[in-house]
């Protein structure tokens, strides 16, 4: 069988965008079913329309990309929209970027190519729900999973110190402040040395917590975190999300992170979370108060053999779960495939 041509067109090469498109296709071509040519958001030519079978664009909403489905629609190629976040309503307080995405050309264009898309790919059913009334057809949903590297061997420390990990962007942290900063603050002043938190990709604004049984690690690329998130001896995790609509449209991406280093997660009791964590199994599910989020921590602390008990399921499940492989596969099996025998039909 000859391979299709991917053509594929991404906002940013970023964790989204690795995760969700250019990891599982990069496999697909590795299998000998795809090829691909690659691209950020501006970049390609209309001449690679011709050779494509397929495009996919991933966050796009510039008139350059709009021309590459344009041209896609003219030479009857099925395009596929992939967007992970509802970007038609992103809360202004999540600073710069929502207002980018707040700007109304941006929207315009953003809901242009959900109406032009031959089929739409979401990573949850509640924002497919949001966003079906601009699309042609139902969306599609289809989570992404794990990079392979994430099922390396887990390590434990074996000292006397529980370890957490909490992972997110600068304004991330401005939610987790707010619902859990004082809950983090008292867990570090009532148990000192035995207790450290390890922050990825930023700083909070007020809180100011002590240096002993803190690091703060920069925003780092994916693959970069990764490997810092592979090598760490952590114990714990925080996942702390707001309950609004726009949270709501997320993934369970913390959780399958998490599980996957046999972590034992403390989770925002939302449903992002609530539909795929088992309480007290698989990690702990946490009212967004500081009493709830202080008590979900000491547990932990004061309990590790249940904390290693959690981890170990979390990572069982994220193991047979949210493998890249199945994800990958899916992506053949369930979308390019039956897009392109309908095109040839």
């Amino acid at each position: 069988m000859i391979p299709h041509n991917v053509l594929v067109i991404v906002f940013a090469d970023n964790a989204c965008a690795q995760l969700g498109i250019i990891l599982p296709l990069t496999k697909l071509e590795a299998e000998g079913k795809i090829r691909t040519k690659m691209y950020t958001t501006g970049m390609a030519s209309l001449d690679a329309v011709a050779w494509a079978d397929v495009v996919v664009l991933q966050r796009v909403f510039s008139h350059l990309d709009m021309e590459i489905l344009l041209e896609a629609r003219k030479q009857n190629k099925p395009v596929i929209y992939d967007i992970d976040d509802n970007l038609l309503d992103v809360p202004l307080s999540l600073g710069p970027i929502a207002e980018l995405y707040a700007d109304e050309g941006v929207r315009h264009n953003i809901r242009m190519f959900l109406t032009l898309a031959t089929l739409v790919k979401t990573s949850t059913v509640p924002l497919a729900q949001a966003l079906a009334p601009f699309t042609q057809n139902p969306p599609f949903v289809l989570s992404p999973m794990n990079p392979d590297e994430l099922y390396a061997p887990v390590r434990h420390s074996h000292d006397n110190v529980f370890r957490f990990i909490y992972a997110g962007n600068a304004e991330n942290y401005h939610a987790v402040e707010k619902l859990a900063g004082r809950a983090i603050q008292r867990i570090m002043e009532d148990y000192g040395d035995k207790v450290h938190f390890y922050f990825f990709g930023g700083v909070f604004r007020e809180l100011r917590l002590g240096e002993k049984n803190a690091t703060f690690i920069p925003l780092l690329p994916m693959h970069q975190y990764m490997k810092v998130l592979i090598a760490s001896t952590a114990d714990g995790a925080i996942a702390c999300l707001e309950d609004s609509a726009f949270n709501r449209c997320k993934s369970n991406v913390k959780f399958r992170e998490y599980g996957a280093r046999g972590l034992a997660g403390l989770y925002s009791n939302i449903p992002v979370y609530a539909e795929w964590v088992e309480h007290e199994q698989t990690g702990l599910l946490v009212e967004n108060t500081e009493a709830s989020w202080y008590s979900a921590m000491k547990y932990l602390v004061d309990h590790t053999e249940d904390a290693r008990r959690m981890g170990k399921n979390a990572r069982l499940f994220a193991e047979n779960n949210f493998r890249l492989e199945n994800y990958a596969h899916a992506w053949m099996d369930q979308i390019l495939t039956p897009l392109l025998s309908s095109r040839s039909g």
